[in-house]
């Protein structure tokens, strides 16, 4: 049964708020695929500053190159040299968009984030089948566990679950829900499971010196770093809405390193970023890591709620 919208904010709230100087710990997590922060665990505290995004309009650098892309790419012989005919972001959206476009597809994420000297592993899920989608978040360290899946249904509705992590690769989780329409989901945490990537890139969110790109025996390489703000201006939102944080986090650095097939076909996708979190007046630094493994055309049946997925452990 789901419950409504508004209760949500104060539902999600941090059950322990004994004292920062006493060493607060705050377990948090966001619903994603394209982004590092499965968790965040609070530990060493510092004061720091947030970013804004309340109220801020970022049309002009929501530029989606996917169409104009793929008509060139679908007009190109499969023996050209892609390093040649399509810029990095070209390139991002061709590989995502060939992913997206299978009936059934599965990606697995595994890594680990440093915050403030505690620890954290990361697991992460998104299960295609054919127009419903499951997204599972794993967080894991030596104090807390904390998960969530979230189901995109055929009708547009999202279902979001929240539970926590027994272990690095099992969650715990009850029946009840909260319940949104899409674009709400999408309004509060930057996108639905159906969309690969949490992140914007495009021309004008990608820092220029940055991008590499390489051809090689199994297919190509991208590799390039996106600006701190309008790069992750969804992933900020997500991350504050659903942990409560005091405000969205600061990034210094998000590194992005996709690899495809010799069609460009999503494969693998390597994540590096830090950013500072925030809750009341402190907060703490954070370096994240995650590697995405993408199954494109593999079917991996949405599983009930209270049924693990199937990772790897340590790491």
């Amino acid at each position: 049964m789901g419950k409504k919208l508004e209760t949500l904010k104060n539902s999600i709230k941090p059950k322990t708020r004994k004292g920062l100087i006493l060493g607060l710990i705050f377990g948090v997590i966001t619903p994603i695929i394209g982004g590092v922060a499965a968790g965040i665990i609070l530990y060493k505290f510092v004061l720091i500053e947030t970013t804004n995004t309340d109220g801020v309009d970022i049309t002009d650098y929501r530029v989606d190159v996917t169409d104009k892309a793929m008509a060139k790419y679908n007009s190109t012989s499969k023996n050209a040299d892609y390093t040649t005919l399509f810029e990095a972001d070209e390139i991002f959206a061709i590989a995502f968009k060939l992913y997206s476009s299978y009936e059934n597809s599965y990606s697995i994420s595994i890594g680990n984030t440093d915050a403030g000297g505690m620890d954290q592993t990361i697991r992460a899920a998104n299960i295609k089948n054919g127009n419903r989608y499951l997204e599972e978040s794993l967080s894991k360290s030596a104090l807390v566990g904390v998960a969530n899946r979230t189901v995109l249904e055929p009708d547009g509705s999202v279902k979001l679950f929240k539970g926590s992590a027994v272990s690095t690769v099992v969650g715990n989780y009850v029946p009840e829900y909260y319940e949104f329409t899409s674009e709400e989901y999408a309004s509060k945490y930057g996108k639905v499971p159906s969309r690969p990537l949490i992140y914007i890139v495009n021309q004008k969110t990608i820092i220029k010196d940055s991008v590499k790109i390489k051809k090689n025996a199994t297919g190509y390489e991208v590799s390039l770093s996106l600006d701190t703000y309008y790069g992750v201006f969804d992933y900020m939102n997500q991350m504050k809405n659903i942990s409560g944080l005091s405000g969205a986090p600061k990034f210094s650095y998000c590194r992005l390193k996709l690899t495809t097939d010799k069609e460009l076909l999503a494969k693998t996708l390597h994540i590096e970023e830090g950013y500072t979190a925030k809750l009341g007046l402190f907060g703490s630094y954070c370096d994240a890591v995650l590697d995405i493994n993408y199954h494109a055309n593999e079917k991996y049946t949405i599983p009930e709620i209270d049924t693990p997925i199937s990772y790897e452990e340590g790491k």
